[in-house]
């Protein structure tokens, strides 16, 4: 088997966001949220296929512009596929999603609760063992994380995502947060100017000026992050969580902590909230890396926070 280069580790991770949307509109019972959850579940499906295609040399990438039976017995009548001696799984259960989707997108006939909740159920198995089949992939494991380009910023993230699955809410969203602060170092270097930029020089700086400075340029750090299309509400909701992280020279960071009263949600929220956040900057080509005169600073970080992962995890109160 071919190694997988990171642009296929991403369509397949797109296939599982697919998956994923529809279980979301599976939550509801109404005929539209069910049309929208068959058509993400096949597109999943549809996703897939095409990455193996590509993958494994059958198909090239401009040419995947076919019926989804057609595509999916391509899978199967090729030399890849027979050498391993696999056969596309659930081949019934996968028509009858199709012709479910062909209702719904040409007569806008949603499928009934049951036949959706069917569907769901056969769209999960498929994806879960012919990841593990076809690429040697956990389907739990692939994250949003893969899209993130810095391995520091990846790692802070990580380190989140794991301290919150221990219950350590508060610690996560300082994770979360210090990745943040790096992340959004090279996109205010571009729109804010440093506060640096409204000082003076000399004696005469005293503490009611400091106060007016920071106070402006927090004001212009806002509004550059919300230029960016960050929304206002997430972005002031990301702030108001009780715990922040202060820099000192060379990037060090220290999380400050306030109560032990945050909740996996709350950790959640901002996890996901940092997650998209950095990659919408990616998208609209901001260089989001840790700067080099950064990491040490960085670097020290990180271990500081992975020694949270030793420490005796919160009693359940605090983990409710």
């Amino acid at each position: 088997m071919g190694q997988l280069v990171p642009i296929a580790r991403q369509k397949l991770l797109l296939a599982k966001k697919f998956y994923e949307r529809g279980r979301e509109h599976m939550c509801s019972s109404s005929a539209l949220d069910r049309i929208i959850a068959v058509h993400h579940f096949h597109i999943a499906i549809e996703i897939f296929a095409k990455s193996a295609l590509v993958h494994f040399g059958i198909r090239p990438d401009k040419d995947l512009n076919m019926p989804f039976e057609v595509l999916l017995n391509s899978l199967d009548k090729s030399e890849a596929f027979k050498e391993r001696r696999w056969r596309v799984p659930f081949r019934q259960q996968l028509r009858s999603l199709a012709n479910q989707r062909n209702d719904a997108q040409h007569d806008a006939s949603p499928p009934s609760e049951e036949q959706l909740e069917a569907s769901e159920f056969y769209v999960r198995r498929f994806l879960s063992q012919t990841m593990q089949e076809y690429f040697d992939l956990d389907f739990e494991d692939l994250s949003d994380l893969d899209f993130i380009d810095d391995e520091r910023i990846k790692k802070l993230l990580a380190l989140a995502s794991q301290l919150m699955e221990m219950g350590r809410f508060a610690e996560s969203i300082g994770s979360s947060k210090s990745a943040f602060w790096y992340a959004s170092q090279p996109v205010l270097r571009e729109l804010v100017p440093h506060k640096h930029f409204w000082r003076q020089d000399g004696r005469e700086l005293q503490r009611m000026q400091e106060a007016i400075v920071d106070y402006v340029y927090e004001g212009q750090v806002a509004i550059g992050i919300v230029a960016t299309g960050i929304d206002l509400k997430h972005f002031r909701a990301f702030n108001s969580m009780r715990v922040w992280v202060q820099a000192s020279m060379g990037g060090h960071l220290h999380v400050d902590k306030t109560g032990d009263d945050h909740t996996r949600g709350q950790a959640s929220e901002t996890l996901r909230f940092v997650l998209d956040t950095v990659l919408r900057w990616q998208d609209l080509g901001f260089p989001i890396t840790v700067a080099e005169h950064h990491w040490e600073g960085c670097d020290w970080t990180l271990e500081l926070q992975e020694k949270w992962l030793a420490e005796d995890p919160p009693g359940e109160g605090d983990a409710s």
